[in-house]
């Protein structure tokens, strides 16, 4: 009697770490910077393709890594990206939910269907997004449009720089080359 109650005590525990840890931590930087709180799903629409061209841990797998969305769904808030990571040639579906009036999304991989976390902290909906997802540990990503990935705008490293705490190379065009 004694060790079941030691084994549903330890059960319970567990789960309740497992939820708390499976929550996105908020961003290491500073958030002195005003912003509206963003819509998933308009960022969603916003951006058919995009770039990222630096992320927190500033690693080789996920440089200038591109996200181009092959499938919307308006009706269930949903839509289809292909990952396409340049550093390790490998392309990767993701399918993304936004959460209905809220910048948090989830999504899953065709390889891992484990749904995952995601939240946009700034978008201006016209040139960049700053991203905390937790894929491959925990990232804070800077998106920009395609066209953009090789002047990117001050605002969006200011944004960045403000969410994530990470400081990002001088010449914005140093963040991608000339891919």
């Amino acid at each position: 009697m004694q060790a079941n109650r030691i084994y549903w005590a330890a059960l319970f525990i567990l789960c309740n770490c497992a939820v708390v840890f499976c929550h996105l931590a908020p961003p290491a930087g500073p958030r002195r910077l005003h912003h509206d709180v963003a819509d998933s799903f308009k960022v969603i629409q916003s951006f058919p393709y995009a770039v990222a061209v630096v992320d927190s841990d500033n690693d080789t797998y996920f440089s200038c890594w591109t996200a181009e969305r092959k499938a919307i769904d308006e009706d269930a808030r949903t839509a289809t990206y292909e990952g396409h990571f340049p550093s390790v040639g490998r392309v990767v579906p993701f399918h993304v939910k936004a959460v209905q009036d809220s910048p948090k999304f989830t999504f899953t991989l065709d390889d891992d269907p484990t749904p995952k976390e995601g939240v946009f902290h700034y978008t201006d909906y016209e040139n960049c997004v700053v991203e905390d997802i937790e894929y491959h540990k925990h990232q804070c990503v800077l998106w920009v449009k395609k066209e953009l990935m090789n002047s990117v705008p001050q605002t969006c490293i200011d944004y960045y720089v403000d969410i994530c705490g990470v400081g990002v190379p001088i010449h914005s065009r140093d963040l991608c080359g000339d891919q």
